[in-house]
């Protein structure tokens, strides 16, 4: 990786993602600046400085651009629940506002834009590493709003000359995980059987396998794609393995203190798909790999639910 450091701003900072980001930058020097709705006090001593506001606010955006003159912009603020037209503003006009700041501020930033395996939805590949080039056809409305971002974000490339780069992120695990997350639903119903808070865990369909990348890994990727990568150009972020849901679950219930009763969600739907990506883009710009196992982060995951539950 290329050590010479900068100034970066980062789009949903105090999220998942966004709060490993500015630990892994923080080690190589770079000044890091935060944008997002809310506060997190465990970012105050990693950020130079964190902005509150919304991405749907353009001229808020424009004077943190403004202000902060970053020399690269990680995008991954973003909306996954809630009804379409929330998500759209969120996702798409939010991204069109980011853009269009840069644009009128300083075009030779680079900008990182952070897109879903969502996107690509129902494939003909399924259980077969998914190549870039695959068709898109999102299930969701929340890949559909990803899908019209990444066709924003390279149009906006092609005609002004943008500097982005486009990725499309799998599955992610590890500590922070959102408990709406199916490894970190079933972690924090491990820990509440634990604490004596329950006395089962009720899981949704097992049959099911995802490309499960740590956290910390696809971090590594967006600081080496936005020093290294192709503009313009789309790369996936995963490890390139199947894991099945069924395997998470013996693995965290081979982690806990003790043994907890099972019980099948009765309105889960009988999922089976299996949703791979091909990393080898990735690898061939950056020569990056993944490097933490699945045990580990969910190893990870787990400690840190315990630690959020001893405190609460």
């Amino acid at each position: 990786m290329n050590r010479l450091a900068g100034k970066a701003l980062i789009t949903g900072s105090s999220g998942f993602i966004g709060l490993h980001l500015a630990t892994e930058l923080k080690k190589f020097g770079w000044e890091i600046h935060g944008v997002s709705r809310t506060k997190n006090s465990s970012s105050e001593d990693i950020l130079s400085s964190c902005h509150t506001i919304d991405i749907r606010e353009y001229q808020l955006l424009y004077s943190v651009l403004e202000k902060v003159s970053p020399d690269v912009v990680f995008h991954l603020a973003g909306e996954f629940t809630g009804d379409f037209e929330s998500m759209y503003e969120t996702n798409v006009i939010g991204t069109q506002n980011l853009l269009e700041a840069i644009l009128r501020k300083k075009k030779d930033v680079r900008i990182l834009i952070n897109g879903s395996a969502a996107e690509y939805g129902a494939t003909l590949s399924e259980g077969k590493p998914i190549l870039e080039n695959e068709a898109i056809h999102p299930k969701s409305l929340y890949g559909l709003t990803k899908a019209a971002q990444g066709t924003l974000a390279r149009f906006y490339a092609k005609k002004h000359d943008l500097k982005v780069i486009c990725v499309r992120t799998f599955n992610l695990v590890g500590p922070g995980e959102q408990e709406r997350l199916v490894c970190s639903s079933i972690a924090h119903q491990v820990v509440r059987v634990e604490n004596g808070r329950a006395n089962k865990i009720v899981v949704q369909s097992l049959l099911s396998a995802r490309d499960f990348m740590d956290v910390r890994d696809a971090v590594r990727a967006y600081i080496q794609l936005i020093q290294k990568g192709e503009l313009g150009k789309i790369y996936n972020v995963c490890s390139g393995k199947l894991v099945k849901i069924q395997t998470v679950l013996e693995t965290l219930l081979g982690m806990a203190k003790v043994q907890p009763i099972l019980a099948q969600d009765p309105n889960c739907e009988n999922d089976m798909s299996q949703i791979c990506g091909d990393a080898g883009a990735l690898f061939k710009a950056t020569g990056w790999n993944p490097a933490i196992p699945i045990e580990q982060s969910l190893n990870d995951l787990l400690e840190w639910v315990r630690k959020e539950y001893s405190t609460t």
